[in-house]
């Protein structure tokens, strides 16, 4: 018997994560990844690993030229869109993954995809924060309207502005972590809760010690952690004041109770130290690795997070561990953040907080 065909489009670590972890749980279906919206000499840095191991999928394509602008960018588009359409030529593909449904490539594939197959369903790959609370830069005029406009012109009148990240009208299905929070824009599209398999997490934990082992990381090192901070892009944070004070205030607290804390900054950040935390004892993990790849080796680690998936993710990997959202702000967002966290059993708290929380020895 022939089996069914998934295709995962893969823009980002977190897609990555979610499409090791399904295709693996779906050992039934045949299994193809494609890196989509990728920088030409940086694509993500795992994609070298996986060409030599491959499983759990048939097969893996890389669709690069994100650094590409104006009228580079619309030719190398259409170069790939035909090399989609001939791909699709001899495939009848049943389901289609995507984290990002405003990708034009996205877009496309699943056209073209629906185009040789009626029934092919487009199921939209949980992408984190936004699916909960929405994304507020698809309501900014210059994205609604004017983007949306040039891409139909550029491209075809099927592109689709969606409203929030999901919402496009090629989607279907909403793939999720936590279906029942899913923002007010996602509420008329029918949900599937994505199940944290044990046996599939624990394959996606053998590939990330390969990952880890590529840059350098080992499992010990993350076994003897207490707490992992994880950070914000830069630009968040240096917008927050006393920000450098209060993690300042956090290490120390934890160093004066001999917890051994592990901090990882966003990708963005590269190997510059911004907030010198070495210096206050905690241990550096390169930002380059994706929280993805150390999560299955976080299971008795305080994991403590901000405005991030990564507390997300934490908590739905592993029920019972110990998850914090750090509060630092009161503005709507963060409001709403905290909200989804106190739904989710995560725990809220500012710095001030955290930190007597430890000189109390509750942490």
């Amino acid at each position: 018997m022939t089996k069914k065909v998934d295709v995962y489009l893969v823009s980002s670590t977190l897609h990555f994560f979610w499409a090791l972890l399904l295709a693996y749980t779906h050992k039934d279906r045949e299994s193809r990844l494609m890196f989509m919206d990728q920088y030409t000499s940086k694509p993500l840095n795992f994609y070298s690993v996986m060409c030599d191991v491959l499983a759990p999928f048939t097969s893996i394509e890389m669709f690069s030229g994100r650094e590409m602008k104006g009228w580079k960018l619309w030719k190398h588009r259409r170069a790939q869109f035909v090399t989609i359409q001939n791909s699709l030529q001899s495939l009848r593909v049943d389901r289609v993954f995507l984290g990002n449904d405003r990708s034009v490539l996205g877009q496309f594939f699943l056209k073209e995809a629906k185009k040789k197959n009626p029934f092919c369903t487009g199921c939209y790959l949980d992408d984190g924060v936004f699916s909960y609370l929405g994304r507020a830069a698809s309501h900014k005029k210059s994205e609604r309207y004017i983007d949306a406009v040039l891409k139909k012109i550029s491209y075809g009148v099927w592109y689709d502005s969606p409203s929030t990240i999901g919402a496009s009208r090629w989607i279907d299905e909403l793939w999720l972590m936590h279906p029942e929070q899913r923002c007010l824009l996602l509420q008329s599209k029918k949900s599937i809760q994505i199940q944290p398999n044990e046996s599939a997490l624990n394959l996606v934990g053998d590939l990330a010690k390969q990952v880890l082992k590529a840059e350098n990381v080992s499992t010990q090192q993350l076994d003897a952690l207490d707490v992992l901070i994880t950070l914000p892009n830069p630009l968040i944070f240096s917008k927050i004041s006393g920000y450098q004070r209060a993690i300042d205030a956090l290490l120390l607290s934890f160093r004066q109770k001999k917890i051994t804390v592990g901090v990882k900054y966003h990708p963005v950040t590269g190997k510059e130290d911004v907030l010198n935390v070495q210096k206050m004892g905690a241990v550096l993990f390169p930002s380059q690795v994706s929280f993805e790849m150390i999560l299955p080796f976080l299971r008795q680690c305080l994991v403590i997070g901000d405005m991030s998936t990564t507390i997300l993710l934490a908590r739905f990997v592993n029920k019972n561990a110990r998850v914090m959202m750090m509060k630092l702000g009161d503005d709507d967002y963060s409001q709403k953040m905290a909200m989804l966290c106190n739904h989710l059993n995560i725990d809220v708290a500012t710095p001030d907080k955290i930190v007597q929380q430890v000189s109390a020895g509750e942490i």
